[in-house]
């Protein structure tokens, strides 16, 4: 017998120092999770949450947890809550939530249920949160469960993404430029090369805008 559970929660507080993010990648049923959530707030005129690879990593960490040690609760191994799970992963956040269910054979279906449960709902319609998590593991055989799915929502530094050397440069580039216009540096390196930075600070700013806009 198949059975499907539930459940959400919600807080806000202050936020530990935040540390890199980490290598991660998304299996196409967290890639499809993160779609539908988007496209609900959409229609309600929300910003899109943009998929973190901190607060993913603590998703599937808790899925993870909860398939292996066959359990379902938004309490991990060791007594952690989801703000543990998020500040162990890096992220520095002011406000969090999460969303837990077993049972689900796909995204649609799990966001389906989450949809028509009221804390689950508010929770991924809150304004506040600007960044997501999703976390989706199958249930071993000894599993009470044949899927565990954990959505981590949260807002505080997830803006700051993992920035290359060469963006760092450009960066420190765009902040002197920024310093004094009018006065430009001597440029040692041929012509070429600072037109390609140009271009890479271009294309940052752009970038930033258009998170900016989202993240509203």
């Amino acid at each position: 017998m198949i059975r499907f559970f539930l459940s959400v929660f919600m807080f806000a507080a202050a936020a530990a120092p935040a540390q890199a993010l980490t290598v991660d990648l998304w299996n196409t049923f967290e890639e499809d999770v993160l779609a539908l959530v988007n496209q609900d707030r959409t229609t309600q005129g929300l910003g899109t949450l943009t998929g973190d690879s901190r607060l993913h990593n603590a998703a599937r960490a808790h899925s993870g947890d909860m398939a292996s040690n066959n359990f379902f609760s938004h309490t991990g191994t060791g007594g952690t809550n989801a703000g543990n799970r998020i500040q162990a992963a890096g992220y520095s956040f002011t406000a969090w939530g999460e969303n837990i269910a077993a049972g689900y054979r796909s995204a649609e279906s799990v966001v389906t249920a989450w949809l028509n449960s009221p804390g689950h709902r508010d929770n991924m319609r809150n304004g506040i949160f600007t960044d997501v998590g999703v976390g989706y593991i199958e249930g071993g055989d000894d599993a009470d469960f044949a899927t565990y799915w954990t959505l981590v929502l949260a807002a505080g530094d997830g803006a700051q993404m993992v920035v290359p050397p060469i963006a760092q440069l450009t960066q420190t580039i765009s902040a002197a430029l920024a310093d004094d216009v009018s006065s430009p540096t001597p440029m040692p390196l041929p012509a070429s090369i600072w037109m390609f930075i140009t271009a890479l600070v271009s294309g940052v700013a752009m970038v930033r805008r258009r998170r900016q806009t989202a993240a509203a």
